[in-house]
């Protein structure tokens, strides 16, 4: 669909709809006041909190943040680190004041497009990582123009960052949000600014709102807070490296901590649940060389810092999915070849952190399939398209409150891999239980091991793999040119690629193997299909 981003609506006094988890009680006292037909004009609330019942209140129970807005009780703050000391309406504003004197604060009425008729509620996801994230070098822009009325973004566009407006690198252009740049939304589309077009972000939007089982009732508001060249030191929410040539530390973080906070007492102030979907990361190359441990914590911290901003905001899920979850998204960095790193530790980090708890991080995959624009590190459009498209895939099924794991080998009790001479038999989680492929018509340049190599501690013969057979749809099974004598014996999954080679299906690291025939597509009408993960499997 497209021309939705010319019609808008002011709104100052919105229709309120049930608040269900994050509703509160209207409790009226004895001295309630009525009209003579018995309508309300003011009310006791559970808190002993005075309202008029034709207006916006706010105020500060037991050190949260509450709401009245025409008719109903919302609880803004459910905050484990910060107690609040104040919220008040004034001036058309509402602002709430934490005990560290933060101050988060929205107008009480805004312009936004008219939304899908009975869309009741608002989730949220940021993309946040480094350059490939904010979607530089990506080439002409796919998604151009809007294909939902219940696809959002701010309207200073997906990467809305306050006075460089839509630009996606804070290193080089520094600033403070602009409150005026993201408070009115868009219908959300892609844009080019300066070397950065199209983010993962249409893709992902596209995906989700696709799910033909997604009720009708959600719509889906995306942003972007990439930081070009970052490391995970200044991404954190407790950054300890510089962020930029202003000398800021956490910046990043704070920007999208502004603009979710802002955006959910928006959505609220409007009468509109407000959730907190999936944080999508895209970061590595920055800590290329670093341990899979050191990488696996840095990961984590992120998981746990987007889960608590989504709790101190009230944001977290209370139906479908993983209640009392915010998701965090990760996709596999497939540049380690391009910076030296063969075998990057970090890919793995990646996967593990899915592994060892599908219920709050997922993994979609590697894009090493996808063709690279020239410098042989970001991906061209339709590459960043298939990366949000293969993000939507892993959160639809966590929506569904099923435990994702993307295409890779299983190392859990009763599937571990098993080495039996010169066999070498793996098992895969296979998520939809897709027939398997090898695709040579994608992924060239291999040979017979499909990616697939054999590696040691250097102490014993000389080993490859020689020939891969698809055995089913959760069994490969490989077979090496001789019995390994060496110690340390594993298989490398698509890290066959020359030191410096770009990035991609021809000369990055890569493997053949694949799922096929989905039945998903991305909006331009490719197939979703997922390549096995990058791994090193410990036989």
């Amino acid at each position: 669909m497209t021309g939705f981003g010319t019609t808008a609506r002011t709104s100052s006094h919105p229709t309120t709809v049930s608040m269900g988890a994050f509703d509160g009680t209207l409790s009226l006292s004895e001295g309630g006041i009525y009209t003579d037909n018995g309508a309300t004009l003011a009310a006791r609330t559970v808190h002993g909190v005075e309202v008029e019942a034709d207006n916006y209140d706010a105020w500060v129970a037991a050190g949260q943040a509450y709401a009245y807005v025409l008719g109903s009780i919302v609880q803004l703050t459910d905050d484990d680190t910060h107690s609040y000391i104040a919220a008040n309406v004034n001036g058309g504003r509402i602002s709430i004041i934490r005990d560290d004197n933060v101050r988060i604060s929205t107008p009480t009425a805004g312009s936004f497009p008219e939304l899908a008729a009975g869309t009741d509620t608002i989730e949220y996801s940021d993309l946040y990582g480094q350059s490939v994230a904010a979607g530089n070098a990506s080439g002409s822009v796919l998604s151009n123009s809007p294909f939902s009325n219940r696809y959002l973004m701010y309207a200073a566009g997906q990467r809305a960052f306050g006075q460089a407006l839509g630009h996606s690198q804070e290193r080089t252009r520094p600033q403070q949000f602009v409150y005026d740049a993201i408070h009115d939304f868009a219908f959300g589309y892609e844009q080019s600014v300066d070397n950065a077009a199209e983010t993962s972000n249409s893709g992902f939007a596209h995906g989700v709102l696709s799910r033909p089982d997604l009720p009708s009732s959600v719509s889906l508001l995306t942003t972007c807070s990439a930081v070009g060249s970052a490391n995970q030191e200044m991404l954190w929410k407790a950054a300890t490296e510089l962020t930029d040539v202003k000398n800021t530390i956490g910046e990043p973080w704070r920007n999208l901590e502004t603009k979710f906070q802002r955006a959910a007492l928006f959505w609220r102030l409007q009468g509109k649940h407000f959730v907190a979907g999936p944080l999508r990361h895209n970061q590595g190359e920055g800590n290329i060389n670093r341990s899979k441990a050191n990488h696996l914590a840095g990961l984590a911290q992120f998981r746990d810092d987007w889960q608590a901003l989504a709790k101190s905001m009230n944001s977290l899920r209370s139906t479908g999915g993983f209640v009392g979850k915010a998701p965090f998204i990760v996709t596999q960095t497939c540049s380690g070849a391009r910076y030296g790193f063969i075998a990057s530790e970090v890919p793995w980090a990646q996967l593990q952190i899915n592994v060892d708890d599908p219920t709050s991080a997922l993994c979609c995959g590697p894009t090493y399939d996808q063709v690279y624009a020239a410098d042989g590190v970001h991906l061209l459009a339709l590459g960043q398209e298939m990366q949000g498209a293969r993000q939507a895939v892993a959160y639809n099924a966590w929506l569904r409150g099923e435990y994702w794991h993307p295409l890779a080998v299983r190392k859990d009790a009763g599937f571990e891999p098993v080495r039996v001479g010169s066999t070498v038999t793996l098992r895969l989680y296979n998520h939809f239980s897709l027939p398997l492929i090898f695709d040579t018509t994608t992924i060239t340049g291999l040979g017979a091991n499909q990616g697939f190599t054999w590696h040691d501690n250097g102490d014993g013969n000389t080993v490859s793999v020689t020939n891969a057979v698809i055995t089913n749809n959760t069994t490969i099974t490989l077979t090496l040119s001789d019995v390994p004598t060496g110690t340390g014996g594993s298989i490398d999954i698509a890290m066959n690629a020359a030191s410096g080679a770009d990035s991609g299906p021809s000369s990055g690291n890569r493997s053949t193997l694949r799922t096929n025939g989905s039945g998903i597509t991305t909006r331009s009408g490719r197939a979703v299909e997922h390549f096995i993960c990058i791994d090193r499997v410990t036989l």
